[in-house]
């Protein structure tokens, strides 16, 4: 018989099902990084409460914010900072980028 994966309770009561939680947490610079890499369904980020810089989240061309309109400025992560869920097949899709060297990122997947 196959194991039946068990729900898990969302942050606003409703059920997720998802069987495997995946916790990690990256350090973001002043260059763009990748933040990881874990197989995913669903990512939540969160910045370290801790920073004293602004960590910024995008894709491999994710740059900080400099003034002008442009398609690559990065989600911005203030410290303590949470983003919704992201629906990604892997963190590794999730680039870094901060104001500031070695900015806390923390993450959990669901899959």
């Amino acid at each position: 018989m196959a194991e039946k994966s068990r729900p898990i309770t969302g942050w606003q009561g409703e059920n997720l099902p998802y069987a495997t939680i995946v916790t990690g947490e990256c350090i973001v610079g002043t260059a763009a990084a990748v933040l990881g890499t874990a197989t995913a369904a669903l990512v939540m980020l969160q910045a370290s409460s801790a920073n004293s810089g602004t960590a910024y989240i995008g894709a491999s061309t994710v740059t900080i914010p400099n003034g002008t309109a442009d398609t690559t400025t990065g989600w911005q992560l203030v410290p303590g900072a949470t983003t919704p869920w992201l629906t990604i097949s892997n963190v590794s899709q999730l680039w870094g980028i901060a104001s500031a060297a070695s900015q806390q990122v923390f993450f959990v997947a669901l899959y």
